[in-house]
C-alpha cells in the first residue's frame, strides 16, 4: 500500500493508528522496511506555530481610496498630494484601531490599574509615519497624555504628518478617540497624545564587537523585580516581562531583553517591537546596590515612564532580542543604544527623558472590583423546564406553568429558590443563618445524586451598581454556592433575578448559556467579571478625629492595622475589642507611639455587650470609625460540612457586623470598614461557610451605601502574615500560586488598605494576582475573563485526544492497571507540586503523602475531567493509596471483556443490523435485502472461498457425508 498514491497511504496509516490506540498489536518494523532513516534536529524544541492569531482584517482598502499600512498597530495610510515631487508629498495621515481583543498583548502594560499604550508604541507609530514620508529619524517626540486601551471596545488612532519645511523637517501629531457605541453614538472627541518632528539624516551605525557582558560590569539581581514594580503601580504581564539580565558599570547600565514566544512571531512586522524596547527601559528602575551612580533616578521608588524622545533612528527592523546600553545624557536624560546579539545596530536614541506617573499610587495595582458583562443568549434554543424534566425546590416560579412546587432530588435539573427577600434588619441575621443551613443541606443531598442544581435568588447581587436594595441573606447564599461550584465543577448554577416577567422567561437561557453565575435584569443576561478599579483621594481625616473601634483586636492583622492607623493617619484613640480582651503587648506598643488604647472584652455578636462597649466611649472623644476584622475559620468541603461549622463562622461575621451596623447607624461616622475575603468572590474550595459569611459583609457595605451611610468591604486576598491564610501549609500556598494568587506582605498589604478604603466602589477586592500564571494554566475561570483574554493554546498530545476508556480497550488487565496508575501518579504529582521525575509510591497512603480534604477535592476534579467519571470528594479516603485508586478506576472504566475496535465498516454493519431488526419491514423488501446481501458476500469473499462454496453447492448428499467421515477419521 505504501508504494501507491498519497490517499491510500493516508488511509492505511490512519487505520493502523486506529488499531494501535485501541490496543491491537501492530508490527511497526514491517511498515518501515526499506525506509531510509534521517538525522533528527540536535535541538529538541524546534517547533512551528500553526495557531491562527486573531486579527481584524482591513479588507480591500483601495476601494476606499486608501493604502494598507501592513502594520500591527496601523490599518491604513492616506498620502496627501503635493506638487513638488518630494517623497511623501505634502504629508500623510496614518490610521489604526487598538483593542484588547485584536492586540491582547497591550493588556500586559498596566499602569495604575489601567491598560496604557506604552510610550514605546507611540514612538513606533512615529517611526512608521517617517517611513511613509521618506524620513529616517524621529527628531523629537514629546508625550502629552496617556492613551488608555479600554477593557471593552476599541479606540481609533490617527498619526498626522505635515509637509516638509525649508529644512525638510516634518511636524507630527498623534491623536485618538473612542469608537462608536452600540447605538451608533460617537465616543469622546479627539484626544492629543504626542507631538513631534521627523527628518532625514541618513545616519548609519556601525556594528559593535565588544565583549558581552562588558568587562568590569557587575550583575544586578532581578529577583522579585517585576513584583516590586507592581508596588509602584506598574503591572507588567508576560509580553512585557522581557528583561532577562542587567549589569552595571559605573553610571552605565547594560541590559539583555528577549520577547516571549507570542511576540517573537510578530516582531518582524515592527520597526522596533514596543514590548522589547519598553523592557529595556525597565532596567532604569533598578537600584545601584553597590554605591554606583544612578541612571535617571534608578532606585528612586517611583513609577517612571517615557516622556520625551530625541534623535531616534531605527537601523534594523524586526528584532526579537536586544542588547542595550543606557548611559547618562545630561540632566535627567539617558542615551539608549540597542544591538542584536551579533552586534548589528537596531536602534539609537540620543536622549530619552522619563517622568514619574502622576496617577500611580502604592497598592492601586492590586485593587479590583466585580463588574457585570452582558453575555449573549445561547445560540441553540434552551429546553423548557417541562421538556428538560426540571423540578423546583421552594416556591413555585411565575411564568413557568406546570412546574411542580416541590420535587425529589431525581430530576435532571433542579431549581432551588433561595434567599431571604425583603426582610427587616432585625430579622436578617436569623433568616441568613436559617437559609444558609437549608441550602447547605440541599447541596449535600443533591451531591449524592446526579442532578444539576440551579439556585435562583432575587436581588442578591447588584449588577447595575445602582445602589438598589440588596437581599443580604441571598448574598450569603451566593458566597456558599461559589465555593460549592469550585469544589464540584458543573454541578451548580447561580441565577439572580429581578422579578420581571421577561427575566423569568429567560431563566432557561440563563441555565443553558454556559456561565456558572448569571444575573437576569429585564430578560438580559449578565455575568460577573473581575476588573481593575480606580481609587479616589482620601479625605483629610478618613477615619475621623475621634475614637476608632477595631474588632478582632487580639489578632495579628488587627494589630498591624491599628499601628498603621496611628502612624499613618494620626489616629490617637483606639478601642481594641476581642472576646478575651487580650493584646497587652500591642497596647503597650501603641501607647509608646502616642495613642490612647482601651482593651475591651466582648462578643461582637452580643448586642447587649456591644452596647456597653460603645457607651463607655467618652463623649468628648466620640466613635468616629469602625474597622471590623473579627472572624474565625472552620474549614471543610461542602459534602462534609456540619451545621455547627456553618454557625461558628457566620456568627462573628454576620451577627457581629449587623450588630455594629445597627448600633452605630445613627452616629456620625467617617468610616465603616468591613474586612471581608476574596473567598466570597472567587469561592475558595473548603471554605463555603467563610465565603457565605464574607459575601454577607460585601452586601452589607452596599446596603449601608444605599442608606447614605459610610460603608466599605475589603474582600482581601491572602496575607502572608497575620491573616486567615497565615497558617496555610506550603502545598496550599503552591496551589494558590499555580492559580495566580500571591499573598500580601505587610508593606504591600497596608498600601492596598490605604488605596482600598477610598475606592469608589463597594466591595473592593484587594488581591495580588499573577495573570501570567493564570494564562499559563490554560483554562481561564469565567470571573477572570475580563483580565485574561487569551488563554494559551496547548499543543494536543496523542493521548489527550483519546478518551481513557478507549485507550483501555484491548489492553491486558495488567496494562490497563498500569495506564491508570500512571494517570493517578500524574495528577498526584500535579496537586502536590512535585518536581519533574519525582516518584509517587503506589502503595503509600494519600494522607501520608500530604493530602487533606482540599487537595483531595483538587485530585478528584482532575481525575473526573480526565476520565469522565463522577467521583466523590471522599475518593482518596475510600481508596487510600494510588494503587487502590487505580484499581477502582479500572473497575469503573475497563470493558467487561476485550473487544475488537469498531472500525468504520463494522460500525456501518452495526447500524444496518439495527435497521434490519426494526419492525414494519415489508416481506418483499426483506427478500430483496436478502438477495442483495448474498450477492455482496459472494463478490467480497476471496477466490479460494468462492471455490469451496461452489463445490459444496454442487455436491450430492453421498459426497457430503463421505467428506465429513474423512475429516473425522471414520
Amino acid at each position: 500500500v505504501l508504494r501507491r498514491d498519497r490517499d491510500e497511504v493516508t488511509t492505511a496509516l490512519t487505520a493502523l493508528a486506529t488499531l494501535h490506540v485501541n490496543g491491537v498489536p501492530v508490527n511497526w518494523p514491517t511498515l518501515y522496511e526499506g525506509v531510509q532513516p534521517v538525522e533528527l534536529p540536535t535541538y529538541a524544541f524546534q517547533r512551528q506555530r500553526y495557531w491562527i492569531t486573531a486579527t481584524r482584517g482591513v479588507g480591500d482598502l483601495s476601494a476606499a481610496g486608501l493604502d494598507a499600512a501592513d502594520h500591527p498597530l496601523l490599518g491604513a495610510v492616506v498620502p496627501l498630494p503635493g506638487g513638488d515631487g518630494l517623497a511623501g508629498g505634502d504629508g500623510a495621515v496614518l490610521t489604526g484601531r487598538l483593542s484588547l481583543r485584536t492586540q491582547p498583548w497591550l493588556g500586559d502594560h498596566v499602569v495604575a490599574g489601567a491598560a496604557l499604550l506604552p510610550g514605546t508604541a507611540l514612538l513606533e507609530l512615529a517611526v512608521q509615519a517617517g517611513y511613509q514620508v521618506g524620513c529616517d529619524t524621529v527628531e523629537e517626540l514629546t508625550l502629552h497624555a496617556p492613551l488608555v486601551v479600554p477593557d471593552q471596545g476599541a479606540v481609533q488612532i490617527q498619526v498626522t504628518v505635515d509637509g516638509p519645511d525649508e529644512q525638510g523637517r516634518r511636524a507630527l501629531r498623534i491623536h485618538s478617540r473612542g469608537e462608536r457605541g452600540e447605538r451608533g453614538e460617537r465616543g469622546e472627541g479627539w484626544q492629543h497624545h504626542a507631538t513631534g518632528s521627523l527628518t532625514l539624516t541618513g545616519v548609519t551605525a556601525e556594528p559593535v564587537a565588544d565583549a558581552w557582558p562588558p568587562a568590569e560590569a557587575v550583575p544586578v539581581p532581578l529577583d522579585g523585580f517585576y513584583a516590586g514594580l507592581r508596588d509602584l503601580g506598574l503591572d507588567y504581564g508576560p509580553a512585557f516581562q522581557a528583561l532577562h539580565a542587567v549589569w552595571r558599570r559605573g553610571d552605565d547600565l547594560f541590559a539583555e531583553v528577549v520577547l516571549d514566544d507570542d511576540q517573537q512571531r510578530e516582531a518582524s512586522r515592527f520597526g522596533a517591537h514596543p514590548a522589547l524596547l519598553d523592557a529595556a527601559l525597565h532596567a532604569l528602575s533598578l537600584t545601584g546596590g553597590d554605591g554606583g551612580g544612578d541612571v535617571d533616578g534608578a532606585g528612586s521608588g517611583e513609577a517612571r515612564l517615557p516622556f520625551s524622545w530625541s534623535d531616534v533612528t531605527v537601523h534594523a527592523t524586526g528584532a526579537d532580542r536586544l542588547r542595550v546600553r543606557l548611559s547618562p545624557a545630561g540632566g535627567d536624560a539617558v542615551k539608549l543604544e540597542a544591538f542584536t546579539p551579533a552586534g548589528q545596530a537596531v536602534l539609537t536614541a540620543g536622549s530619552l527623558v522619563l517622568r514619574p506617573v502622576p496617577s500611580a499610587r502604592p497598592g492601586a495595582s492590586d485593587l479590583f472590583a466585580v463588574e457585570w458583562e452582558r453575555v449573549p443568549e445561547p445560540s441553540t434554543p434552551a429546553l423548557t423546564p417541562q421538556a428538560a424534566g426540571w423540578a423546583v425546590l421552594g416556591e413555585p416560579l411565575p411564568e413557568l406553568p406546570g412546574v411542580p412546587a416541590r420535587a425529589t432530588l431525581d430530576a435532571p435539573v433542579m431549581l432551588l429558590t433561595a434567599g431571604g427577600g425583603a426582610t427587616g434588619e432585625d430579622e436578617v441575621a436569623q433568616v441568613t443563618h436559617a437559609e444558609a443551613r437549608r441550602v447547605l443541606e440541599i447541596l449535600q443531598r443533591s451531591l449524592a445524586g446526579d442532578s444539576r442544581l440551579v439556585v435562583v435568588t432575587r436581588n442578591a447581587v447588584l449588577p447595575g451598581g445602582d445602589g438598589g436594595q440588596i437581599d443580604l441573606a441571598g448574598a450569603a447564599v451566593w458566597g456558599l454556592l461559589r465555593s460549592a461550584q469550585q469544589e464540584n465543577p458543573e454541578r451548580f448554577v447561580l441565577v439572580d433575578i429581578d422579578g420581571e416577567a421577561a427575566s423569568w422567561r429567560a431563566l432557561p437561557a440563563a441555565v443553558a448559556c454556559g456561565e456558572p453565575q448569571v444575573a437576569l435584569r429585564g430578560g438580559t443576561l449578565y455575568a460577573p467579571r473581575l476588573a481593575r478599579t480606580g481609587t479616589a483621594e482620601p479625605a483629610a481625616a478618613p477615619f475621623g478625629t475621634g475614637t476608632v473601634l477595631i474588632t478582632g483586636g487580639s489578632g495579628a492583622l488587627a494589630g498591624r492595622v491599628a499601628q498603621h492607623l496611628v502612624t499613618t493617619y494620626g489616629v490617637n484613640r483606639l478601642v481594641m475589642l476581642s472576646r478575651t480582651g487580650g493584646g497587652t503587648a500591642l497596647a503597650a506598643t501603641l501607647r509608646d507611639q502616642g495613642a490612647h488604647v482601651t482593651l475591651a472584652a466582648a462578643d461582637v455578636a452580643d448586642r447587649a455587650a456591644m452596647a456597653q462597649v460603645l457607651a463607655a466611649i467618652p463623649a468628648e472623644h466620640p466613635l468616629s470609625a469602625v474597622v471590623h476584622t473579627a472572624g474565625v475559620l472552620a474549614d471543610g468541603i461542602v459534602e462534609q460540612m456540619t451545621p455547627d461549622q456553618l454557625e461558628r463562622v457566620l456568627r462573628p461575621k454576620v451577627d457581629g457586623a449587623l450588630t455594629l451596623h445597627q448600633l452605630t447607624r445613627d452616629l456620625d461616622l467617617a468610616a465603616f470598614v468591613l474586612f471581608s475575603s476574596a473567598s466570597a468572590i472567587f469561592g475558595t474550595p473548603g471554605q463555603a461557610n467563610y465565603a457565605a459569611a464574607n459575601a454577607f459583609l460585601d452586601a452589607l457595605a452596599q446596603h449601608r451605601q444605599a442608606l447614605g451611610l459610610p460603608g466599605q468591604a475589603l474582600a482581601w486576598g491572602p496575607w502572608a502574615e497575620g491573616g486567615m491564610a497565615g497558617t496555610l501549609a506550603e502545598v496550599d500556598r503552591q496551589r494558590m500560586a499555580r492559580g495566580g494568587v500571591h499573598p500580601f506582605e505587610i508593606t504591600s498589604g497596608l498600601a492596598a488598605f490605604d488605596a482600598a478604603v477610598s475606592a469608589p466602589v463597594a466591595p473592593v477586592v484587594p488581591i495580588r494576582l499573577d495573570l501570567a500564571a493564570v494564562r499559563a494554566g490554560g483554562e481561564v475561570a469565567p470571573l477572570l475573563r475580563g483580565l485574561v483574554r487569551r488563554p494559551i493554546a496547548k499543543a494536543a498530545t496523542p493521548t489527550a485526544t483519546v478518551p481513557v476508556a478507549q485507550r483501555l480497550a484491548g489492553l491486558p488487565a495488567e496494562d490497563q492497571h498500569g495506564l491508570l496508575l500512571d494517570l493517578v501518579h500524574d495528577h498526584v504529582a500535579g496537586v502536590l507540586n512535585y518536581q519533574a521525575g519525582q516518584p509517587v509510591e503506589p502503595t503509600r497512603g494519600f494522607l501520608e503523602l500530604g493530602f487533606d480534604s482540599l487537595t483531595a477535592v483538587e485530585l478528584r476534579n482532575g481525575l473526573t475531567a480526565a476520565t469522565g467519571l463522577r467521583l466523590p470528594a471522599t475518593v482518596i479516603f475510600d481508596y487510600p493509596t494510588p494503587e487502590d485508586l487505580a484499581g477502582h478506576l479500572r473497575e469503573q472504566l475497563a470493558p467487561a471483556a476485550p473487544t475488537l475496535p469498531v472500525l468504520p465498516a463494522l460500525a456501518e454493519l452495526d447500524r444496518f443490523e439495527a435497521a434490519l431488526a426494526a419492525d414494519g419491514l415489508d416481506p418483499e423488501v426483506r427478500d430483496e435485502i436478502a438477495v442483495r446481501l448474498r450477492k455482496l458476500l459472494a463478490g467480497w469473499q476471496p477466490a479460494e472461498d468462492d471455490e469451496v462454496v461452489d463445490r459444496l453447492e454442487e455436491a450430492s448428499d453421498e459426497e457430503m457425508f463421505a467428506f465429513i467421515d474423512k475429516e473425522l477419521g471414520l
